[in-house]
C-alpha cells in the first residue's frame, strides 16, 4: 500500500509541473519528496511537511495572481479566503441558479475546513514546535492528512490555471 500512495504523489508531482504552466510549482516537489520520504517511517514529518505543501500552494498561487499578503500575518485561513475569492470559489460566487448549488456550497465550505483539520492536525501531531516528546503517529493518519492536502493542492492549482488566462 505505501508504494501505491508513493507512486500517487509521485503522479500528483509529474502533473503539476505539465499542468502549472503559468506557475512556477517546482519548490512544491520539495514537500512531495519529504512526505513521500517519511509517511510510514515519520509520519510525524509526513504530516508537517502536508502542511507546508498547502501554505506554499496557497501562497505561490496569491504570487501568480499578484494578490498581496501578508508573509507573517496572514494565517492559513486568511491565505485560503483570498485564494478562494481570486479563483471563484468563494461561497458568496456560487450561481444560486446553478444545479446542485447547495451541495457546490457545502463542498466549498468543506475545502476550509479540510485545510483547517491538515493544520490542527499538524499542530497536534506533526513536526514543529520542539516537542519535549514524540507523538507517536499511526502511519495511516499520515496517509490521510497528505491525501487529503495532496488532493486540496491539486484542485487549487487546477482551477489556478483554467482560470488564470495567457
Amino acid at each position: 500500500m505505501h508504494r501505491l500512495f508513493v507512486r500517487s504523489a509521485w503522479s500528483i508531482s509529474k502533473t503539476w509541473q505539465r499542468r502549472c504552466r503559468r506557475l512556477d510549482t517546482a519548490h512544491l516537489d520539495v514537500y512531495l519528496a519529504r512526505i513521500n520520504g517519511s509517511v510510514q517511517t515519520d509520519p510525524e514529518l509526513a504530516i508537517g511537511s502536508a502542511k507546508e505543501l498547502v501554505e506554499g500552494t496557497l501562497k505561490s498561487i496569491l504570487l501568480g495572481l499578484n494578490e498581496p499578503f501578508d508573509e507573517k500575518g496572514d494565517d492559513v485561513t486568511a491565505l485560503l479566503k483570498k485564494v478562494q475569492k481570486r479563483l471563484d470559489l468563494a461561497l458568496d460566487g456560487v450561481d444560486a441558479a446553478k444545479r446542485g448549488t447547495d451541495t457546490i456550497k457545502r463542498t466549498l465550505s468543506n475545502l476550509g475546513q479540510l485545510v483547517v483539520g491538515v493544520f490542527e492536525l499538524r499542530n497536534l501531531y506533526g513536526s514543529g514546535h520542539g516537542r519535549t516528546r514524540r507523538n507517536a503517529v499511526d502511519p495511516r493518519l499520515a496517509r490521510l492528512t497528505v491525501g487529503a492536502a495532496g488532493t486540496l493542492c491539486h484542485f487549487l492549482l487546477e482551477t489556478y490555471e483554467l482560470r488564470v488566462k495567457d
